[in-house]
């Protein structure tokens, strides 16, 4: 999970499959993210908040800089790596103002010509406090444009071509009643822009068929005479530069709300937090577009272009509560974190006919889960604490192994051409819980010198992976064939 000042970026809206690189359901390109705009990194791997979810190895929290700050530019040079950053922040009334802009050039290398890489960022935050400084108020917004042109220079005459952009926006406030008691919420609308094209080369040999007109002699009794002929010829070309381009958006949009109490007693001390969410994700556009007539992965390949607007959206419900208690126990501090978050993948409705049996309060197409965490951290001395942590997450899949295309199989019976096409889609496919168990021990012997020793166990079943098949499995399972069709099941394993 890929967090940027409170707007989760990283998306599960990805339906370009693993096709393209640039695009594929791996995750995010972070190169989106300029370093010289970048506050404050934390990285999240052991047990946390109940707060964040949708996520599988860990959460990376990032904070930009934002308030007024003087005029503010920043070059660095080097062979490969150039960039250059300019910020100001300035006050407007009872607001501030502030902006970034960000260029970025890399070489992937040097020994070659048209393999650069370059990113244009902009972006802008307007702050504000309202209400004797009980309302505070953030609206941000960025723009990272990609120029990712990469010219034919080895033996396939690759080429490719990234016109796409990120668009972040966020509103973000906190509400201050008091000392004790705090309403904050989010809302954000993140657009990907898909437009991107690769080309190369494909060694096969390609029929093309073109028009000619040829003159044929006719000898007769009275002479000789000539007849002009139109007719088609075929030639016959040793390959061909195979095309495909993915064109698309993938939109995202959020919204959380958050009710934070403190509760002091004689002994411990209560920090209560409540919150839902709400996000929805859907892709739209022309989908991955592979040429016909120069198909990019050959001539009798499984893959064929298809549509993002044929494909559903994503919509995830949450809600979630946690107590963090502090206190002393044995004359030692402590802190122990107990909460509990409930997760529903595109839910259809309510379940409270079956809500014991199915173990379930709603209806949903991927799954929904209960995740419990807890955290203990113990001091036994200024210099030397305990961690023990146990929990669980949850990972929404992809839409693009949920609507995985469809393959082709095309091959010649006698003089006839026969195409088949199988569906790999699997809309049953369900979201899939890591657990993790963790034991730490820090010890500071030192002002100078640490030590951190961290043991932990992490399991995960029902993981999407693929699953081959052969062709005509689902006509006769026990068929055995040199072609086959994949699809994404719930039987991996970590």
């Amino acid at each position: 999970a890929i967090i940027v000042n409170g707007n989760q970026i990283s998306t599960d809206a990805n339906s370009s499959s693993s096709y393209l690189s640039g695009s594929a359901v791996s995750g995010l390109d972070l190169r989106i993210i300029p370093a010289d705009n970048i506050k404050s990194v934390e990285v999240i791997t052991g047990i946390p908040s109940v707060e964040y979810g949708n996520f599988a190895s860990g959460v990376i929290k990032v904070e930009t800089k934002i308030g007024r700050t003087a005029p503010k530019l920043n070059a660095k040079i080097n062979p490969d790596t150039k960039t250059a950053s300019f910020s100001h922040g300035v006050n407007l009334g009872r607001s501030v103002l502030d902006y970034h802009l960000n260029y970025g050039y890399s070489e992937r290398d040097r020994r070659k010509e048209g393999d650069e890489f370059q990113r244009i960022h902009v972006s802008g935050n307007l702050s504000g406090d309202y209400l004797n400084k009980r309302l505070e108020t953030h609206f941000g917004g960025s723009l990272t444009k990609l120029i990712d042109n990469e010219k034919p220079t080895d033996a396939y005459q690759s080429t490719s071509y990234d016109k796409g952009f990120l668009a972040t926006s966020n509103f973000v406030f906190v509400y201050k009643q008091d000392a004790n008691r705090t309403w904050n919420g989010a809302f954000s609308v993140n657009l990907d822009k898909k437009n991107n094209y690769h080309s190369k080369w494909v060694a096969e040999n390609f029929n093309v068929e073109y028009d000619t007109t040829l003159i044929d002699t006719v000898i007769t009794g009275t002479g000789t005479s000539y007849q002009t002929i139109d007719t088609t010829l075929i030639k016959i070309l040793p390959g061909f530069i195979g095309k495909m381009q993915e064109i698309g958006e993938e939109w995202k949009i959020s919204g959380r709300i958050q009710r934070k109490l403190i509760l002091n007693t004689a002994r411990v001390k209560h920090d209560l937090l409540f919150g839902t969410e709400v996000n929805y994700e859907k892709n739209t556009g022309q989908g991955l577009v592979i040429d016909e007539k120069h198909p990019y992965y050959g001539q009798y390949s499984s893959h064929r272009s298809y549509s993002f607007d044929d494909y559903p959206d994503l919509t995830t419900l949450s809600a979630y509560a946690e107590d963090v208690i502090s206190g002393k126990f044995l004359s030692c501090r402590y802190k122990l974190m107990l909460g509990i978050r409930y997760d529903a993948y595109s839910p259809t409705g309510f379940n409270f006919g079956n809500i014991f049996k199915d173990k379930a309060f709603l209806k949903s197409e991927h799954g929904d889960f209960l995740s419990p965490r807890a955290n203990l951290q113990y001091n036994l001395s200024d210099d030397f604490q305990i961690r023990l942590g146990a929990g669980r997450s949850v990972k929404d899949i992809s839409l693009g192994y949920i609507f995985k295309a469809p393959a082709y199989f095309k091959y010649q019976a006698g003089d006839t051409i026969i195409e088949e096409v199988q569906i790999q889609y699997n809309p049953d496919l369900q979201a899939y819980s890591i657990d993790k168990y963790e034991v730490s021990v820090d010890w500071q012997f030192s002002d100078k010198v640490g030590f951190s020793l961290t043991g932990y166990q992490q399991t995960s079943d029902d993981m999407p992976t693929t699953v081959d098949y052969p062709w005509g499995y689902q006509i006769n399972p026990d068929t055995v064939t040199a072609a086959d069709w994949v699809r994404y099941e719930n039987r991996g394993w970590s």
